[in-house]
């Protein structure tokens, strides 16, 4: 089968780039290694598929860790160690997902993860009630298949391998929907040794305020690059 190009409209229903609406909405997050899973709850704030905060609430209610992904950088902050991180391309120090920031937002947002290199497609093929496409790097580096509904394009599963063949899947619950913005209700992350799932809920429309979703440096506190 020929590998074509990608063409624009299908790349702006994937990536959703234009996606600009801010919306915050509660979050179960369970994160498993082996056998152990630690669930945690938090809030969390959406601002298309490339600006996302976290923050992580322990069982008091306080934060327990805050983090920030805008635009492909991520800061981390840990108050309760007043440890703050400034410059992350990736959270791989932290957990097993091979991802930089800018694809980890996208993903949880449902949408693809920001096409850099040229990247081509293959026809596409019909599974069940789903439409598969396979999408190839120009330089063989990586292969994302995408599982989308047939008619609106909605994201339901995306599996990406890379050349060392390391492999991720992310899987897709239903819609929910507020004033006609939706994100998938269920989110679930997984690799050969581990799994996160993101569980939203109570979704509410932000209006536009100017502030920006990056944290600040908090005062007195450690740096750490």
């Amino acid at each position: 089968m020929s590998c074509t190009p990608l063409t624009t409209h299908v790349e702006e229903r994937l990536c959703q780039g234009n996606r600009k609406e801010k919306i915050s909405t509660m979050a179960e997050i369970t994160i498993t290694t082996g056998t152990t899973p630690r669930k945690l709850s938090a809030v969390a704030v959406f601002q298309g598929p490339q600006r996302l905060r976290i923050e992580a609430l322990s069982p008091l209610g306080t934060p327990e860790m805050m983090i920030s992904i805008f635009d492909g950088k991520a800061r981390l902050y840990f108050p309760s160690r007043q440890e703050f991180f400034p410059d992350i391309k990736s959270l791989s120090p932290w957990i097993d997902l091979p991802l930089e920031v800018g694809e980890l937002s996208a993903l949880i947002f449902g949408a693809l993860p920001p096409l850099k290199s040229r990247y081509c497609v293959m026809p596409p093929e019909k599974e069940n009630d789903l439409v598969r496409r396979e999408i190839v790097s120009s330089d063989g580096n990586r292969r994302i298949s995408v599982w989308t509904t047939a008619g609106e394009m909605e994201i339901k599963k995306i599996k990406i391998i890379s050349r060392e063949q390391s492999e991720i899947t992310v899987s897709y619950g239903e819609l929910i929907k507020i004033n006609g913005f939706s994100i998938p209700q269920q989110v679930n992350f997984e690799t050969s040794s581990f799994s996160i799932s993101f569980l939203f809920s109570d979704l509410e429309l932000i209006p536009e305020d100017g502030q920006s979703l990056e944290l600040p440096p908090p005062s007195s506190l450690l740096h750490l690059e």
